[in-house]
């Protein structure tokens, strides 16, 4: 998921309005994308390229309240509708279960929660030295995604399960 938001949010607008056509029309990369207005970075590529980057980085950095309110909202939705259909049952143990099953919380997913923060990072580096904003907007995303995660450990999800010190050191080496 964290290499599809970076080529989404970061190579895609680069490469969409790029031009390669002083490399030739028989490299394949002129191939591709020769169509852009921009072969150098100026005044209006950062006008134009900058500002949607910066608005993708924005967007970022409030993407956890946007999936916080959207899984409460499906979670609620799944439930009334199971809830609904829930009213034949016996007393019996595995009827409990289902019930239970129904109404537990939903399970905490770490590699889908970091992708986001992974890849507004990286933007941020990459293009940080141009846009110094930057900077600020991810430290407002690491604020967030904060204060996101830890409201929804306690209020939302199961407890997560017990992971290893390998999971903590694949997220560095990405």
């Amino acid at each position: 998921m964290y290499l599809v938001l970076v080529v989404d949010s970061c190579f895609t607008p680069l490469m969409v309005r790029a031009n390669f056509n002083e490399y030739g029309r028989d490299s394949w990369v002129a191939y591709f994308f020769n169509n852009g207005r921009y072969s150098d970075f100026n005044d209006e590529w950062y006008q134009v390229v900058g500002s949607q980057l910066f608005a993708t980085l924005i967007l970022m950095s409030i993407r956890p309240v946007i999936e916080m309110a959207f899984e409460i909202l499906a979670v609620k939705i799944k439930r009334s509708m199971k809830d609904r259909n829930y009213k034949h049952h016996t007393n019996n143990y595995s009827d409990a279960l289902k019930y239970e099953e129904m109404f537990a919380a939903p399970e905490y997913n770490f590699h889908k929660k970091m992708a986001s923060i992974n890849a507004a990072v990286f933007i941020t580096i990459v293009f940080g030295i141009a846009f110094p904003m930057m900077y600020i907007v991810c430290i407002f995303a690491f604020f967030v995604k904060y204060v996101v995660e830890r409201f929804t450990l306690a209020r939302f999800y199961r407890l997560p399960k017990k992971h290893s010190q390998l999971l903590t050191d694949q997220m560095y080496r990405i």
